[in-house]
């Protein structure tokens, strides 16, 4: 972060951009936004200053993407992306367009407008076919077998995250295979194979330990959870979905928060603990309805069905419903 003010600073403006782009990745991965919007923001400045208009829109994708990963801010990151590829229409990159356009997939796909997001991934994906981009590539089949896993077009999703999985082995993406083997726990859940669902998200987990990605690893961690209630594992649905709350609050990343609450709630409804329920929906309602996202409609119906109950105790020390969560991997690095 010193290098990169002190190179704005004295106007090494291209120097800034190069530290941007080579931190960048880092900085997102590892959870650490704060410096990640400090220096993006640091270069951008400096690309306008300059009239750098290739490097304005590459940098206004990175900024976008932490606002849309770790913040949850979709409409920001929205804005950053449109103006990325309408900047790079204009200079003729079709690289930094493609990326904007996949960036936009991401968020129609969060909002749940898959007609859209369809639309921008297969756009996307036309242009790095182009550029011979194979990392593009894969990650535009990954948004695909998102989109068709939610369609229940289960065999497609399938064949989409085979292809894409093998392109980020081949290429050393640890990130890219990490959110690849996720997603096919998910579409596996989807089918009702949830054995398959949390083998693969054990994979995913694994890696995203190993290659310290907290994003990540609450990602797998609640869809761990999410698997194991479906199977009636409650208890261990419980603790993975404690871990990833604890790790989603120290990261900062606020839809895993939501989510982690959210499948809280199911958990205790489930055992019976209504009040508990009625609390961590409650908690879960004011993250979605901050990120605006349809996940806070279906919140709010959630907690117009629970059943009206006294204030509850929460349960006795030792009680299997809350036994503290494992310790996450990451802590005491």
């Amino acid at each position: 972060m010193a290098s990169g003010q002190y190179a704005a600073e004295h106007d090494w403006l291209s120097h800034t951009s190069q530290l941007t782009a080579t931190l960048h990745r880092y900085l997102l991965g590892h959870a650490h936004q704060a410096d990640a919007l400090a220096l993006n923001d640091l270069a951008l400045r400096a690309a306008r200053r300059s009239g750098d208009t290739a490097t304005e829109a590459r940098t206004l994708i990175d900024l976008g993407q932490v606002y849309f990963w770790w913040h949850g801010a979709y409409e920001h990151a929205a804005e950053h992306y449109r103006h990325a590829l309408d900047l790079a229409r204009g200079i003729g990159d079709q690289s930094t367009a493609a990326d904007a356009l996949h960036a936009l997939a991401a968020v129609s796909t969060r909002r749940r407008d898959y007609h859209q997001a369809h639309d921008h991934t297969t756009q996307a994906l036309l242009l790095f076919h182009e550029l011979g981009g194979s990392s593009g590539e894969a990650r535009c089949l990954t948004y695909l077998g998102i989109l068709h896993g939610r369609q229940g077009r289960y065999e497609e999703a399938h064949e989409n995250h085979r292809q894409a999985v093998r392109v980020h082995r081949a290429t050393g993406s640890r990130i890219g295979e990490t959110v690849v083997l996720s997603n096919i726990g998910l579409v596996f859940q989807r089918q009702g194979r949830y054995d398959e669902a949390r083998r693969h998200h054990h994979q995913a987990l694994e890696l995203s330990r190993r290659f310290d990605f907290p994003g990540d690893e609450a990602e797998s961690l609640n869809a761990l959870a999410e698997a194991a209630r479906s199977m009636g594992e409650l208890d261990l649905a419980s603790a993975e979905h404690d871990s990833a709350l604890a790790l989603a609050r120290e990261s900062g990343y606020r839809p895993e928060q939501a989510r982690a609450h959210d499948g809280l709630a199911h958990v205790r409804r489930d055992l019976g603990r209504f009040d508990l329920a009625g609390d961590h929906a409650r908690r879960a309602l004011d993250l979605y309805t901050a990120l605006a996202v349809p996940e806070a409609d279906e919140i709010r119906a959630f907690l117009t069905g629970l059943p009206p109950t006294a204030d509850e105790p929460e349960p006795p020390k030792g009680s299997a419903a809350d036994q503290p969560a494992p310790p996450c991997a990451r802590r005491g690095r």
